[in-house]
């Protein structure tokens, strides 16, 4: 019979194999810390740099006088789904006390936690140059810095960049802004890449690329909602952006419209534009961009050596949009869920149960959907088993039918 810590099947409902969770010291003292331990909370976001957590603590036998925090602490936990093979481990650093609450039992701590790679991230400062693409340069900040496994989507470009006083997340976050995918059918469109932390390591990903995944599970009927107003406001539709080149003493004005964006360029049949090309919001400016252009001249030719003024616009329409759907549920949880996964997610139309047929889903909402979040809690219950349950919240930048345009809503009518 296979032990606990080896068996391949699911025994209980948000079942979950726990092998270890502990405290490790400054000094590298380490302390279990099952028995004490009631939940712990890992959050990942593709928005956020660094993952988070909480972790809660019931201590009855005076356990935080033997093994006392100071904030320098690690707390480290390798669990697993027992369907899966692979062992997750996360390391996560202390970084404050939230509350404590005094109980007839014991006194209940609560710890606000931030990944290892954060808190280095907080206390680097750097001054210094890089020769390469985007993508050659987040891979040398992450290796020189966070010491973790980067997946990234190459760029366009070479260049030699100079950075002052920055933390090496600053800086790979205005790389962020600034980056063309060099692997994309539909590469200037395809601006905007995130940079963010989950279990398996950092990811250097292009966003628009990143829905184009395949979804690796499926999951039936959530709750949705839509984002609308603060896109406007972002220039996710229509922008303006003036340039002004020192090196040619010259200035330029580009116009951005959501008809010329990554969706309406590439045609997906499973992925259709959230407005209709006769929309009027495709033709009225809701923001305007200031930015330096840079050019070298080549034999005589100037040509574009900074990719900010190429990419601002498409970036701004993509980060913007990528919302557009949101939905939040609670599944079982599974050790191989990450932030920045695609899920396929199916939903019942919205019409009387009588009429519904079997496998009948509605078509516009039914399809791929990016995990935004992903909140991993784990439950230490008092007879020693624990559970894994997984709140995620999943957005997408599409829509699964074409919009109506006005010009076909008036034919209608």
């Amino acid at each position: 019979m296979a032990s606990p810590e080896h068996r391949n099947f699911l025994s209980r409902e948000n079942d979950v194999i726990i092998s270890d969770i502990s405290i490790i010291s400054s000094t590298g003292f380490t302390s279990s810390l099952l028995g004490v331990v009631t939940s712990l909370v890992l959050y990942e976001d593709i928005s956020k740099n660094f993952m988070t957590g909480k972790i809660m603590i019931a201590d009855a036998n005076d356990f935080m006088r033997t093994v006392p925090v100071e904030g320098k602490e690690v707390i480290r936990i390798r669990y697993r789904t027992p369907i899966n093979d692979d062992v997750k481990e996360v390391k996560m650093r202390i970084h404050s006390q939230s509350e404590r609450t005094p109980t007839q039992r014991s006194d209940v701590l609560i710890f606000r936690l931030v990944s290892t790679s954060a808190y280095k991230d907080l206390t680097t400062v750097l001054s210094r140059s890089y020769k390469g693409t985007h993508a050659d340069i987040v891979e040398s900040l992450v290796n020189d810095y966070y010491g973790k496994p980067l997946a990234y989507n190459l760029t366009q470009g070479e260049f030699t960049k100079a950075f002052t006083y920055n933390r090496p997340s600053k800086i790979i976050n205005r790389l962020c802004r600034s980056s063309i995918p060099s692997e994309s059918e539909a590469s200037q469109e395809a601006s905007g890449f995130l940079f963010y932390e989950t279990a398996s390591g950092f990811h250097f990903k292009c966003l628009t690329e990143m829905y184009r995944k395949g979804a690796i599970t499926h999951y039936v009927n959530s709750k949705v909602g839509r984002v609308s107003i603060e896109q406007d406001n972002l220039g996710a539709f229509n922008s303006l952006q003036f340039s002004f080149d020192p090196t040619t003493v010259s200035w330029g004005v580009d116009t951005f419209s959501y008809n010329d964006s990554f969706l309406n360029k590439m045609g997906d049949k499973f992925a259709f534009p959230i407005l209709s090309p006769d929309d009027g919001d495709n033709f009225t400016p809701s923001r305007v961009f200031l930015t330096n252009r840079v050019r070298e001249s080549v034999d005589g030719q100037y040509e574009d050596i900074d990719t900010k003024k190429l990419s601002r616009q498409f970036a701004a329409s993509n980060y913007s949009t990528r919302n557009n759907t949101s939905v939040n549920f609670s599944i079982q949880g599974n050790s191989l869920l990450e932030a920045g996964d695609v899920l396929q997610l199916l939903f019942t139309r919205n019409v009387p149960d009588s009429s519904l047929t079997d496998g009948e889903y509605d078509p516009n909402l039914t399809g791929r959907y990016l995990i935004n979040q992903i909140n991993n809690q784990f439950i230490f219950n008092e007879d020693g088993s624990q559970t894994h349950t997984a709140h995620l919240n999943c957005i997408r930048n599409f829509k699964g039918e074409a919009s109506v345009s006005s010009s076909r809503l008036a034919v209608e009518q």
